[in-house]
């Protein structure tokens, strides 16, 4: 089980009444993906190259109200050696065709969310705008607060996990097969998990279902690709599923 890194909390759980939870099953996942291949190779490039970086910002670029000029330019650098690219995704999505991309960027260390705005040239995409906000105003700042307080409270996360919580696992053989396990409720581990990523990057779409939220791990090069699926149930949010595809 892929869960970043986990840590033990010895804190008393309330014990509540029993609930029935009614949990969407999940298929047996095929690999997530979740927007138009070349903006994310394009996208996760421009993170990690700063030369291709500057490349592809349409100078002067509008940064903050400003217009910055390309010998006043500072890199986009903070995610450059993530172990992996965090994203949160409404739902799967099918690849479109799509000619301009919005993309939010949440830094939980400042509480901020910073805004890339990219366009599609002839020869692939330029950013042409960053703006940054307080975390209050994002659009998906519902679930966001959700995934704050459940990962700072060990009685809120226990409370929000539909258990026993289902895993999906890939295995590589000889041929590739999916293992599904349950993690009961006494073998769970609290863990922070908005520390562990730091970052969320949010690809901004219309939700196909907004009772549907999977943070997806994107691995830097590296062979991880995890996902974690929250599900809105009985009008609260609950941590129903862990796919583990990693390589």
């Amino acid at each position: 089980m892929f869960l970043i890194s986990c840590k033990k909390e010895n804190k008393t759980v309330v014990s509540k009444p029993e609930e029935t939870l009614t949990v969407t099953e999940e298929k047996v996942p095929e690999k997530t993906d979740f927007l138009e291949v070349s903006f994310l190779d394009f996208f996760e490039t421009f993170l990690k190259d700063m030369e291709y970086q500057k490349s592809r910002v349409d100078f002067p670029v509008h940064v903050m109200g400003e217009k910055v000029k390309s010998n006043d330019w500072i890199v986009v650098d903070f995610l450059q050696q993530a172990e992996f690219f965090p994203y949160l995704l409404q739902d799967t999505l099918k690849p479109k065709q799509v000619d301009k991309q919005l993309v939010h960027i949440i830094d939980f260390n400042q509480n901020t969310y910073t805004d890339y705005y990219f366009e599609k040239s002839i020869d692939n995409w330029k950013l042409s705008k960053i703006e940054s906000s307080e975390l209050d105003s994002l659009t998906e700042n519902e679930f966001v607060g959700f995934l704050i307080k459940f990962s700072l409270d060990a009685d809120f996360q226990r409370s929000h996990i539909a258990f026993p919580l289902k895993e999906v696992t890939m295995e590589m053989d000889s041929i590739t097969t999916f293992k599904t396990s349950q993690i009961p409720v006494e073998e769970w581990e609290f863990f922070d998990f908005i520390s562990e990523i730091q970052y969320l990057i949010i690809i901004h779409e219309k939700p196909l279902n907004p009772n549907t939220q999977h943070i997806h791990l994107r691995g830097n090069e590296n062979g991880i690709s995890v996902e974690y699926i929250f599900q809105k149930i009985n009008g609260e949010w609950m941590f129903v599923q862990i796919n583990d595809q990693s390589t």
